[in-house]
């Protein structure tokens, strides 16, 4: 992970903004993390750590296990001191999307299950409060991989996700189908963004 900051008093700079009215001076790139595993995910924390989604086992789309882990910054130099692995091993891997809202954390993968966990009230460490399957027909090509949660209430929260194609070029007719272990089932159009509320 790179971090970008913002620094009036750099001299040298190892890149270059094409934006008008932008001085590249005033800007620094620092690696914030190194030797992560796939780390596409990742999702701030209040207190202005990140918590990053890797996949560790192999290579990333047929990675088996994500492990969610906690980066923290303490002296804001743009290098994380620390990794604290928050929960290891989830039971999938090839992990795309993190959201955090409130207390909560949704991640899940390219056509993988979306799992729920909840932190403890310092957000030192999760545990998992549920998962939400998507089953889609055999050869649906392009399953769901990115997430947004909001809340709407005290305990009331809206999750978005995406459900692409099942193939290249032609409109999607078959459907998915979402099912939770205390909810009931939908089925989920293809080419189109979901709410589930």
């Amino acid at each position: 992970l790179w971090s970008l900051v913002s620094s009036a008093a750099l001299a040298q700079v190892p890149f270059s903004l094409a934006m008008p009215d932008v001085d590249p001076a005033h800007y620094e790139l620092t690696r914030f993390a190194a030797g992560l595993g796939f780390p596409v995910g990742m999702a701030a924390l209040p207190d202005g750590s990140l918590v990053v989604a890797e996949s560790r086992d192999g290579a990333f789309f047929g990675n088996a296990h994500g492990t969610l882990a906690r980066l923290i910054d303490a002296d804001h130099d743009g290098v994380a001191e620390s990794r604290t692995v928050l929960a290891e091993p989830l039971t999938f891997g090839g992990l795309t999307s993190v959201r955090v809202v409130d207390d909560l954390l949704f991640v899940t993968g390219q056509g993988k299950p979306i799992g729920v966990y909840r932190f403890d009230e310092a957000f030192q460490s999760l545990a998992p409060i549920g998962q939400i399957d998507l089953i889609y027909p055999s050869n649906w090509l392009h399953r769901h991989s990115a997430l947004e949660v909001r809340a709407t209430a005290a305990d009331e929260y809206q999750l978005y996700f995406q459900v692409g194609s099942d193939r290249n070029m032609a409109v999607t007719e078959r459907t998915a189908t979402l099912s939770a272990a205390l909810g009931p089932t939908f089925q989920l159009a293809g080419d189109a963004l979901h709410r589930l509320t």
